[in-house]
């Protein structure tokens, strides 16, 4: 695959390690060679191949904890999470959700399917007051509500499911697939407007390599500068965990029961 200047999102991890290359200039005289040396031969380049996935890694991870991925899919296990219909009230879901925006329950026998709704444990006292006790009289059946355990990663579901099915999940998260240098041909997952910005955050963990070719301060905070002024501030865990809790509290959300 040739790689030139004028590449466009998206972009797959060997372009974006090229464009990383092009700006730091860390490419060998020939660049757009038959054989294009430097992606099997980097043993004369400052910054390794692995080195760099590294950096894009990492570039996601923050991207994404200040813009997170939007996620509908119907065939991830990040988003489809079984019910036994045993009685089974609790369901853990991925740490790598940061927001849930629906939640959809969908029969397995019947394919029935509707919205779940987001309550709080006071909510839930208020109206229901035995709704928590083990065994549960009479709160057995089609989950109507879900309860968001967030330290726990967590949900709880009521009524306690008598019916087996799966929970469908709309969710704000952070990437799911690690980058390898053996797969470079995988396309980024952060939204294509923002994998640009990407390169500032690479570049400020580049100038940090403590080497006296490649270390350089000054560079490695102006980078990380530019790269909170474009995308903004990480969020704290305790602000991300407020976000959470409070996110669409009341509404509904969809979970599928399949």
């Amino acid at each position: 695959m040739a790689l030139n200047g004028d590449l466009k999102p998206p972009y797959t991890l060997e372009q974006m390690v090229f464009l990383f290359r092009q700006r730091v200039d860390d490419l060998p005289g020939d660049v757009v060679s038959a054989t294009q040396a430097w992606q099997n031969d980097d043993d004369a380049l400052l910054w390794k191949n692995e080195e760099i996935c590294g950096y894009v890694d990492e570039a996601q991870q923050e991207l994404a904890h200040r813009k997170p991925i939007f996620d509908t899919s119907v065939n991830t296990a990040l988003t489809q999470l079984p019910v036994s219909g045993a009685n089974q009230q609790s369901v853990t879901y991925d740490r790598r959700i940061l927001k849930i925006d629906r939640v959809k329950f969908v029969e397995t026998v019947s394919a029935n399917e509707h919205i779940l709704e987001k309550r709080t444990q006071r909510w839930m006292d208020q109206r229901y007051q035995d709704w928590d006790l083990e065994g549960g009289l009479g709160d057995q059946g089609k989950p109507l509500y879900y309860l968001d355990y967030i330290e726990e990663y967590q949900f709880k579901l009521w009524p306690v499911p008598d019916v087996a099915g799966t929970l469908h999940l709309s969710v704000w998260r952070l990437p799911i697939n690690r980058l390898s240098w053996r797969l470079r041909g995988q396309l980024l997952e952060t939204q294509e407007t923002h994998q640009l910005d990407l390169l500032d955050w690479m570049m400020h963990r580049a100038y940090m390599k403590r080497d006296a070719e490649t270390e350089n301060p000054e560079l490695s905070r102006a980078h990380k500068d530019m790269f909170d002024e474009r995308i903004g501030p990480r969020p704290s865990a305790h602000i991300q965990a407020v976000r959470r809790r409070e996110h669409k509290l009341g509404r509904r959300v969809q979970a599928h029961f399949v």
